[in-house]
């Protein structure tokens, strides 16, 4: 991996580290947005067809009790490919004034499985 050349490089490479490997295939990340940016992320992940897809996910007790007092937001769980994080890690960066999200830790159970989380 290359040194960050810049803050914005920083941040890529933060967010990059953020994500969870599910399989060979898939990685996740979890975000808490704004309700009001939920379908901003969807459209615009949509429009970079393949890149990424947006899932609304349930928040936890913890991250129920953070957004209840941050002004109504969601979790959402953007997934892609390992080839593509990179590429959805500079699409959200750019998005950060539009839509501004923040990365949330959370475990993964190990009993979920990709039909879940695509909601097949």
């Amino acid at each position: 991996m290359t040194t960050p050349k810049s803050i914005h490089d920083s941040e890529i490479a933060d967010l990059m580290s953020a994500f969870i490997d599910i399989d060979h295939y898939t990685s996740v990340v979890y975000l808490e947005v704004p309700k009001n940016a939920v379908v901003l992320l969807q459209v615009f992940f949509e429009l970079y067809d393949g890149v990424a897809a947006v899932r609304t996910v349930q928040p936890t007790k913890e991250e129920s009790l953070k957004l209840k007092g941050a002004a109504t937001g969601g979790v959402v769980c953007i997934l892609t490919t390992p080839g593509q994080k990179s590429a959805c890690a500079g699409l959200l960066n750019s998005l950060r004034t539009r839509a501004p999200w923040r990365v949330t830790a959370r475990e993964l159970d190990p009993f979920i499985t990709n039909a879940q989380l695509l909601g097949v």
